[in-house]
C-alpha cells in the first residue's frame, strides 16, 4: 500500500535496523573474532612445538657427536675398548644429562647396542669390525604436555669399529 507521498512506504514506518538484527550481527561478529583468536592460539602452539622439536633434534645431534668424539679421541684406551665390548641399554645408558636451551630443559639418554645378525655381532668375524647402534632419546616438558602430546624425539646412528666416526 502506498502512502500519500507515493514513495512506497507506509505512513509511520522508519528506515534502519531492528534490535534483533543488530543483536544477530554482533553475535556473528563476536563468533568470528573468537574463531580467529582460537586459530591464532592453535598456530602459536604448533609453532612452539615445531621449534622445540627442531631444537631437540639439533641438540641431540650435537650431544651424540660430542660423546662419540670423546670416546674416539680419549687418551684412555679402556674407554674405546669398553664401548666396543659392552652394550649400554636403556637401564644402563652410556650417558645421561640435561641441557637448558632458552627456558626449556632437554633431558637426554644415550644408549649403544651391538648390532646382531643371527645372534652374532655383525662384523665379528673380522677383527675390529663390529657395528653399534647408538641412539639418543631427548625429552622436554617431562615427555608429554597438555595440548602438545608427546614431547620427545630419538636420533640413531650406526657406528662401525675401525672406521672414522
Amino acid at each position: 500500500m502506498r502512502n500519500h507521498a507515493g514513495n512506497g512506504f507506509r505512513a509511520g514506518s522508519q528506515k534502519g535496523f531492528s534490535l534483533s538484527e543488530i543483536m544477530i550481527a554482533i553475535g556473528a561478529f563476536v563468533a568470528a573474532i573468537l574463531i580467529v583468536l582460537a586459530l591464532s592460539i592453535s598456530l602459536t602452539r604448533m609453532n612452539r612445538e615445531t621449534v622445540d622439536r627442531s631444537v631437540a633434534t639439533s641438540l641431540g645431534t650435537r650431544v651424540l657427536e660430542r660423546t662419540l668424539r670423546e670416546i674416539r679421541t680419549s687418551d684412555v684406551p679402556v674407554t674405546q675398548a669398553n664401548f666396543w665390548q659392552n652394550d649400554y641399554p636403556t637401564g644402563s645408558p652410556l650417558a645421561t644429562g640435561t641441557v637448558r636451551v632458552g627456558t626449556t630443559d632437554f633431558s637426554y639418554q644415550i644408549t649403544a647396542m651391538t648390532v646382531l645378525s643371527g645372534g652374532n655381532p655383525v662384523g665379528s668375524l673380522a677383527p675390529d669390525n663390529r657395528l653399534k647402534r647408538v641412539s639418543i632419546e631427548l625429552e622436554w616438558y617431562g615427555g608429554e604436555r597438555a595440548g602438545y602430546g608427546r614431547t620427545s624425539t630419538r636420533l640413531t646412528r650406526l657406528v662401525r669399529q675401525g672406521e672414522e666416526w
